[in-house]
């Protein structure tokens, strides 16, 4: 897939790597010179730099938009992020375009002309929302039968840490996850 990214901000580099991982063909439109210099240093050379404005056709067309399967504007500034999309979107066909938006309420105008909105505050002030609503709230888990210690009382563990107590009770291997045994190992009967 060719992804075109226009701003070479932190997130730019951190995406372009993720990226990479995933084989996919990577172009950076950026428009100061420093953070062109900057970019080459730290990205591989597969990636190709344009140096030039993102909202501009001509650089757009430069920097192969016109074969692009996704646009990612991550430019400072909502409009344009939006004038970027635009224009990738009707000048070059592109068939899906994601614009960084810093202010939530514009999140409707990129939407309603078929532009992904992504807005980190938004994502910001849902955790924090969350956390107030979820945050204090946890989970009891009871547990009877023959693989459990008669009486014991497990303290608190996380959720992924049932992925591995489904495991143990079904008889299966346990892929790789974020969960740690030694949490609720106690809770079982040894074997």
């Amino acid at each position: 897939m060719l992804i075109v990214i226009s701003g070479g901000s932190t997130t730019a580099e951190y995406l372009i790597n993720m990226m990479l991982e995933q084989n996919h063909r990577i172009v950076v439109i950026e428009e100061d010179h420093d953070s062109i210099e900057h970019l080459a240093e730290a990205l591989p050379p597969e990636v190709l730099l344009v140096e030039g404005d993102g909202t501009d056709s001509a650089v757009q067309l430069d920097a192969g938009v016109n074969d692009a399967d996704l646009f990612i504007a991550l430019m400072g500034h909502d409009d344009t992020n939006l004038v970027a999309c635009e224009i990738a979107m009707t000048a070059f066909n592109v068939p899906r375009c994601i614009a960084n938006v810093n202010s939530p309420k514009n999140n409707r105008i990129f939407k309603e002309v078929g532009i992904e909105p992504v807005s980190s505050t938004e994502l910001i002030a849902r955790m924090v929302e969350e956390e107030a609503v979820v945050g204090d709230m946890h989970m009891v888990f009871y547990a009877s039968g023959p693989a459990f210690r008669k009486g014991y009382r497990q303290g608190s563990f996380q959720n992924q840490n049932m992925y591995l107590i489904l495991c143990r009770l079904l008889g299966i291997e346990p892929a790789p996850n974020d969960g740690e045994w030694k949490e609720i190992k106690r809770m079982f009967r040894d074997k």
